[in-house]
């Protein structure tokens, strides 16, 4: 869907995109689905860089609002100090509620609130 969406921004004509993984977006042009293609293709390599660059630069100014979550050091990996942070804090509005730590909080809590309203 990101792929989608980003290719939908482009401001040059693209003939061909290059897709590390199995599924190729729907877009309008040709594509290559390359597993582990940011080990072997030099495009996906550079694509994987810049994406990793600006993720990180994101993660930091997520750290400001969200100090508990120590996003600057872990860059939203699932790192012990972070799940410690999603079991004593919750969620923030920024988690993405289909990551599995994340997801598994939900899960948790949806139980705990059965077990509390059956009481």
């Amino acid at each position: 869907m990101a792929m989608g969406r980003a290719f939908e921004l482009l401001s040059v004509k693209v003939d061909k995109a290059f897709v590390d993984g199995r599924f190729a977006p729907d877009i309008e042009c040709s594509t290559e689905c390359v597993i582990g293609g940011d080990n072997t293709i030099q495009e996906i390599m550079a694509a994987s860089i810049l994406a990793k660059c600006a993720r990180d630069i994101e993660m930091k100014k997520l750290a400001k609002i969200y100090p508990q979550y120590g996003f600057e050091k872990n860059k939203g990996y699932p790192t012990k100090f972070h799940k410690e942070a999603l079991a004593e804090y919750g969620l923030s509005p920024i988690h993405r509620r289909t990551f599995g730590p994340c997801k598994t909080l939900i899960l948790d809590s949806k139980r705990i609130d059965l077990d509390a309203s059956s009481r």
